[in-house]
Protein backbone atom coordinates (compact mmCIF):
# COMPACT_ATOMS: atom_id res chain seq x y z
CA UNK A 1 0.00 0.00 0.00
CA UNK A 2 1.57 3.12 -0.89
CA UNK A 3 1.28 6.83 0.70
CA UNK A 4 -1.29 8.05 -2.36
CA UNK A 5 -3.48 5.25 -1.53
CA UNK A 6 -3.53 5.44 2.74
CA UNK A 7 -4.18 9.50 2.38
CA UNK A 8 -7.20 8.58 0.41
CA UNK A 9 -8.73 6.49 3.31
CA UNK A 10 -7.45 2.75 2.21
CA UNK A 11 -6.00 1.08 5.80
CA UNK A 12 -3.58 -1.21 5.68
CA UNK A 13 -4.77 -4.90 6.20
CA UNK A 14 -2.51 -6.93 8.66
CA UNK A 15 -2.21 -10.42 9.06
CA UNK A 16 -1.76 -11.16 13.15
CA UNK A 17 -0.46 -14.15 13.82
CA UNK A 18 0.19 -14.50 17.75
CA UNK A 19 -1.37 -16.75 20.75
CA UNK A 20 -4.95 -16.23 22.21
CA UNK A 21 -4.52 -15.56 26.26
CA UNK A 22 -6.90 -13.49 27.36
CA UNK A 23 -4.69 -11.47 29.87
CA UNK A 24 -1.67 -10.46 27.85
CA UNK A 25 0.15 -7.71 26.25
CA UNK A 26 -0.76 -9.16 23.00
CA UNK A 27 -4.47 -8.66 23.26
CA UNK A 28 -4.02 -4.97 24.17
CA UNK A 29 -1.58 -4.41 21.26
CA UNK A 30 -4.03 -6.49 19.12
CA UNK A 31 -7.12 -4.62 20.16
CA UNK A 32 -5.24 -1.09 19.50
CA UNK A 33 -4.08 -2.40 16.12
CA UNK A 34 -7.90 -3.05 15.47
CA UNK A 35 -8.73 1.17 15.73
CA UNK A 36 -5.83 1.84 12.49
CA UNK A 37 -5.89 -1.58 10.64
CA UNK A 38 -8.02 -3.89 8.76
CA UNK A 39 -7.19 -7.20 10.84
CA UNK A 40 -7.41 -10.87 10.19
CA UNK A 41 -6.05 -12.60 13.40
CA UNK A 42 -4.64 -15.82 13.46
CA UNK A 43 -4.13 -17.71 16.94
CA UNK A 44 -1.37 -19.99 17.12
CA UNK A 45 -1.71 -21.68 19.88
CA UNK A 46 -3.32 -25.35 20.27
CA UNK A 47 -5.09 -25.63 23.41
CA UNK A 48 -3.08 -26.78 26.41
CA UNK A 49 -5.22 -30.49 26.29
CA UNK A 50 -3.27 -31.48 23.46
CA UNK A 51 0.20 -30.58 25.03
CA UNK A 52 -0.74 -32.42 28.25
CA UNK A 53 -2.73 -35.47 26.99
CA UNK A 54 -0.64 -35.85 23.94
CA UNK A 55 2.59 -34.35 24.39
CA UNK A 56 3.26 -35.42 20.50
CA UNK A 57 5.24 -32.31 19.18
CA UNK A 58 4.94 -33.70 15.48
CA UNK A 59 1.31 -34.04 15.97
CA UNK A 60 1.13 -30.39 17.61
CA UNK A 61 3.24 -29.28 14.53
CA UNK A 62 0.51 -30.46 12.32
CA UNK A 63 -2.52 -29.16 14.24
CA UNK A 64 -0.23 -25.69 13.90
CA UNK A 65 0.31 -25.62 9.96
CA UNK A 66 -3.19 -26.99 9.53
CA UNK A 67 -4.08 -23.83 11.38
CA UNK A 68 -1.75 -21.79 9.48
CA UNK A 69 -2.91 -23.01 6.17
CA UNK A 70 -6.18 -21.84 6.54
CA UNK A 71 -5.47 -18.05 6.74
CA UNK A 72 -6.28 -17.76 3.17
CA UNK A 73 -8.63 -16.78 1.42
CA UNK A 74 -8.16 -13.40 2.32
CA UNK A 75 -9.77 -10.50 0.32
CA UNK A 76 -6.01 -9.43 -0.93
CA UNK A 77 -2.49 -10.11 0.16
CA UNK A 78 -1.71 -8.40 3.51
CA UNK A 79 0.17 -4.85 3.62
CA UNK A 80 2.07 -6.41 6.66
CA UNK A 81 2.48 -10.49 8.04
CA UNK A 82 3.06 -9.23 12.33
CA UNK A 83 3.82 -12.20 14.39
CA UNK A 84 3.91 -11.05 17.87
CA UNK A 85 5.41 -13.21 20.43
CA UNK A 86 4.47 -16.57 19.30
CA UNK A 87 3.62 -19.09 21.95
CA UNK A 88 5.49 -21.86 20.07
CA UNK A 89 8.92 -20.57 18.90
CA UNK A 90 9.54 -22.17 15.43
CA UNK A 91 10.19 -21.02 11.94
CA UNK A 92 6.62 -20.61 9.88
CA UNK A 93 6.75 -20.36 6.13
CA UNK A 94 6.02 -16.81 5.02
CA UNK A 95 7.15 -17.09 1.56
CA UNK A 96 3.38 -17.35 0.14
CA UNK A 97 3.18 -13.53 1.30
CA UNK A 98 5.84 -12.09 -1.26
CA UNK A 99 4.58 -8.77 -1.21
CA UNK A 100 4.05 -8.49 2.14
CA UNK A 101 6.33 -6.62 5.22
CA UNK A 102 7.03 -9.53 7.48
CA UNK A 103 7.41 -8.37 11.03
CA UNK A 104 8.15 -9.88 14.00
CA UNK A 105 6.94 -8.56 17.42
CA UNK A 106 9.34 -9.65 20.26
CA UNK A 107 7.76 -8.86 23.45
CA UNK A 108 9.87 -11.18 25.96
CA UNK A 109 13.55 -11.38 24.93
CA UNK A 110 14.73 -10.86 29.08
CA UNK A 111 13.27 -14.54 29.61
CA UNK A 112 16.07 -17.15 30.07
CA UNK A 113 17.00 -19.15 26.97
CA UNK A 114 15.19 -16.57 25.03
CA UNK A 115 17.89 -15.66 22.54
CA UNK A 116 17.87 -19.84 21.56
CA UNK A 117 14.19 -19.46 21.33
CA UNK A 118 14.05 -16.77 18.67
CA UNK A 119 16.72 -18.25 16.86
CA UNK A 120 13.72 -20.96 16.17
CA UNK A 121 12.14 -18.82 14.89
CA UNK A 122 14.60 -17.49 12.14
CA UNK A 123 13.87 -13.95 12.53
CA UNK A 124 16.27 -13.11 9.96
CA UNK A 125 14.02 -13.91 7.17
CA UNK A 126 11.37 -10.79 8.57
CA UNK A 127 11.86 -7.47 7.33
CA UNK A 128 11.05 -5.59 10.49
CA UNK A 129 12.14 -7.03 13.71
CA UNK A 130 10.36 -4.60 17.07
CA UNK A 131 11.44 -5.76 20.46
CA UNK A 132 10.15 -4.77 24.19
CA UNK A 133 12.89 -3.95 25.65
CA UNK A 134 15.58 -2.06 25.13
CA UNK A 135 18.47 -3.33 26.71
CA UNK A 136 18.12 -6.83 24.15
CA UNK A 137 18.27 -4.71 20.80
CA UNK A 138 21.62 -6.20 20.33
CA UNK A 139 20.48 -9.89 20.81
CA UNK A 140 18.41 -9.35 17.46
CA UNK A 141 21.27 -7.74 15.58
CA UNK A 142 23.49 -10.63 16.87
CA UNK A 143 21.39 -12.95 15.15
CA UNK A 144 21.74 -11.42 11.62
CA UNK A 145 18.26 -8.77 12.07
CA UNK A 146 19.05 -5.71 9.96
CA UNK A 147 16.13 -3.18 11.06
CA UNK A 148 15.42 -3.75 14.83
CA UNK A 149 13.28 -1.42 16.77
CA UNK A 150 12.18 -0.66 20.55
CA UNK A 151 8.90 -0.64 20.77
CA UNK A 152 8.46 -0.84 24.64
CA UNK A 153 4.89 -1.63 26.60
CA UNK A 154 2.61 0.38 27.05
CA UNK A 155 -1.21 0.87 28.51
CA UNK A 156 -4.70 0.66 27.40
CA UNK A 157 -6.71 3.90 28.23
CA UNK A 158 -10.53 1.90 27.49
CA UNK A 159 -9.57 -0.64 31.02
CA UNK A 160 -6.57 1.70 32.42
CA UNK A 161 -8.47 4.46 34.24
CA UNK A 162 -8.61 6.01 37.36
CA UNK A 163 -12.33 5.09 38.48
CA UNK A 164 -14.11 8.33 40.96
CA UNK A 165 -15.18 7.70 44.22
CA UNK A 166 -13.00 4.98 45.15
CA UNK A 167 -11.53 5.60 49.02
CA UNK A 168 -7.81 5.39 48.89
CA UNK A 169 -7.20 2.59 51.42
CA UNK A 170 -3.94 1.11 50.70
CA UNK A 171 -0.56 2.96 51.10
CA UNK A 172 1.29 0.87 48.56
CA UNK A 173 -0.06 -1.30 45.82
CA UNK A 174 1.69 -4.13 44.50
CA UNK A 175 0.34 -6.01 41.08
CA UNK A 176 2.70 -9.27 40.25
CA UNK A 177 3.98 -13.04 40.40
CA UNK A 178 5.94 -13.51 43.19
CA UNK A 179 9.83 -13.89 43.25
CA UNK A 180 12.18 -14.73 46.06
CA UNK A 181 13.38 -10.92 45.81
CA UNK A 182 10.08 -9.52 45.55
CA UNK A 183 8.43 -11.14 48.33
CA UNK A 184 11.48 -10.42 50.61
CA UNK A 185 10.62 -6.61 49.85
CA UNK A 186 7.02 -7.15 50.16
CA UNK A 187 7.35 -8.81 53.62
CA UNK A 188 9.53 -6.09 54.72
CA UNK A 189 7.15 -3.10 53.39
CA UNK A 190 4.04 -5.02 54.92
CA UNK A 191 5.66 -4.43 58.72
CA UNK A 192 5.06 -0.47 57.86
CA UNK A 193 2.09 0.28 55.24
CA UNK A 194 -0.79 -0.73 54.83
CA UNK A 195 -0.97 -2.74 51.31
CA UNK A 196 -2.28 -4.51 48.80
CA UNK A 197 -0.02 -7.16 47.17
CA UNK A 198 -0.69 -11.01 44.90
CA UNK A 199 1.53 -12.98 47.13
CA UNK A 200 -1.82 -14.56 49.37
CA UNK A 201 -4.00 -15.76 46.15
CA UNK A 202 -5.22 -11.83 45.67
CA UNK A 203 -5.07 -11.23 42.07
CA UNK A 204 -6.69 -8.27 40.01
CA UNK A 205 -6.51 -7.99 36.08
CA UNK A 206 -7.93 -5.42 33.91
CA UNK A 207 -10.62 -3.46 35.30
CA UNK A 208 -10.37 -4.83 38.53
CA UNK A 209 -6.75 -3.75 38.45
CA UNK A 210 -7.38 -0.34 38.11
CA UNK A 211 -10.06 -0.78 40.84
CA UNK A 212 -7.06 -1.45 43.10
CA UNK A 213 -4.59 1.21 41.66
CA UNK A 214 -7.51 3.76 42.29
CA UNK A 215 -7.60 2.54 46.13
CA UNK A 216 -3.77 2.68 46.28
CA UNK A 217 -2.11 5.91 46.92
CA UNK A 218 1.50 4.59 45.94
CA UNK A 219 1.90 1.83 42.95
CA UNK A 220 5.25 -0.06 43.53
CA UNK A 221 7.63 -1.87 41.08
CA UNK A 222 10.17 -4.34 41.30
CA UNK A 223 10.93 -5.22 38.13
CA UNK A 224 11.60 -8.68 36.75
CA UNK A 225 15.07 -9.08 35.58
CA UNK A 226 15.49 -4.92 35.00
CA UNK A 227 12.91 -4.49 32.47
CA UNK A 228 10.48 -1.60 31.97
CA UNK A 229 7.40 -3.34 32.88
CA UNK A 230 3.43 -2.84 31.93
CA UNK A 231 2.49 -2.01 35.48
CA UNK A 232 4.36 1.56 35.43
CA UNK A 233 2.34 2.60 32.19
CA UNK A 234 -1.22 1.11 33.64
CA UNK A 235 -0.48 2.68 37.16
CA UNK A 236 0.17 6.38 35.61
CA UNK A 237 -2.74 5.93 33.06
CA UNK A 238 -5.05 5.10 36.51
CA UNK A 239 -3.46 8.81 37.97
CA UNK A 240 -1.33 7.05 40.57
CA UNK A 241 1.77 8.05 41.58
CA UNK A 242 4.64 5.20 40.65
CA UNK A 243 7.61 4.02 42.97
CA UNK A 244 9.73 1.92 40.82
CA UNK A 245 13.32 0.52 41.42
CA UNK A 246 15.96 2.36 39.71
CA UNK A 247 16.59 0.79 36.06
CA UNK A 248 18.43 1.47 32.69
CA UNK A 249 16.66 -0.19 29.97
CA UNK A 250 14.86 3.13 28.38
CA UNK A 251 13.04 4.03 31.61
CA UNK A 252 15.04 7.33 31.98
CA UNK A 253 14.54 7.88 28.21
CA UNK A 254 10.54 7.86 28.92
CA UNK A 255 10.40 9.22 32.39
CA UNK A 256 12.18 11.97 34.17
CA UNK A 257 12.55 11.36 38.00
CA UNK A 258 11.06 13.52 40.15
CA UNK A 259 8.62 14.61 38.07
CA UNK A 260 6.78 11.61 36.33
CA UNK A 261 8.33 8.97 38.93
CA UNK A 262 10.19 8.36 41.83
CA UNK A 263 13.13 5.64 41.99
CA UNK A 264 14.89 3.65 44.22
CA UNK A 265 17.86 1.89 44.54
CA UNK A 266 17.69 -0.72 47.78
CA UNK A 267 14.98 -1.25 50.03
CA UNK A 268 16.12 1.33 52.47
CA UNK A 269 15.83 3.93 50.48
CA UNK A 270 11.96 2.67 48.90
CA UNK A 271 10.57 2.92 52.64
CA UNK A 272 12.31 6.24 53.27
CA UNK A 273 10.67 7.20 50.31
CA UNK A 274 7.15 5.45 50.71
CA UNK A 275 7.16 7.66 54.13
CA UNK A 276 8.41 10.64 52.37
CA UNK A 277 5.51 10.84 49.70
CA UNK A 278 2.93 9.41 52.02
CA UNK A 279 3.62 12.94 54.06
CA UNK A 280 3.94 14.95 51.20
CA UNK A 281 0.45 14.27 49.13
CA UNK A 282 0.84 17.37 47.30
CA UNK A 283 4.23 16.05 46.14
CA UNK A 284 2.88 12.29 45.45
CA UNK A 285 -0.51 14.21 43.70
CA UNK A 286 2.02 16.06 40.82
CA UNK A 287 3.86 13.33 39.94
CA UNK A 288 0.79 11.18 39.69
CA UNK A 289 -0.71 13.84 37.19
CA UNK A 290 2.30 14.39 35.62
CA UNK A 291 2.40 10.57 34.79
CA UNK A 292 -0.90 10.19 33.75
CA UNK A 293 -0.16 13.35 31.44
CA UNK A 294 2.88 11.86 29.75
CA UNK A 295 1.72 8.52 29.08
CA UNK A 296 -2.20 9.59 28.19
CA UNK A 297 -0.29 11.86 25.33
CA UNK A 298 2.06 9.11 23.94
CA UNK A 299 2.15 5.86 25.43
CA UNK A 300 -1.08 4.00 24.61
CA UNK A 301 -0.95 0.73 22.59
CA UNK A 302 -2.27 2.79 20.03
CA UNK A 303 0.49 4.75 20.28
CA UNK A 304 2.65 1.94 19.94
CA UNK A 305 0.59 0.89 16.32
CA UNK A 306 0.97 4.12 15.17
CA UNK A 307 4.82 4.05 15.53
CA UNK A 308 5.37 0.65 13.87
CA UNK A 309 3.30 1.67 11.50
CA UNK A 310 5.71 4.93 10.66
CA UNK A 311 8.32 2.50 10.94
CA UNK A 312 7.18 0.24 8.35
CA UNK A 313 6.55 3.39 6.36
CA UNK A 314 2.87 2.97 6.41
CA UNK A 315 0.78 6.15 6.39
CA UNK A 316 -2.44 5.39 8.07
CA UNK A 317 -5.56 7.98 7.11
CA UNK A 318 -5.04 10.90 8.52
CA UNK A 319 -8.32 11.30 11.16
CA UNK A 320 -6.68 7.68 12.40
CA UNK A 321 -3.54 8.95 13.55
Amino acid sequence: MNEEDSSSGEFPLVLLLCDSKPFSIVRYFEHALYEVANVIPVYLDVHEWFIKKLSIPSLLYKLLNLRFSRVKPIPREPDIVLMVEPPIKRPYDLGKFRNSIKVFYALDPHTSNAMQAYRKCELWNYDFVFVGQKDYIWMFKEMGCDKVFWLPYAYDPRIFREIPGLQMVYDVTFLGYMNEERRHMLDALKKRFKMFTTDSGKFAFMHDASSVYSKSKIVLQISNNKTLGSRIFEAMGCRRMVLADRIKNGLEDIFKEGTHIALYSDLDELIELIKYYLEDEGRRELLANNGYRLVRASHTYKHRVITMMESLGIKLPQSFT
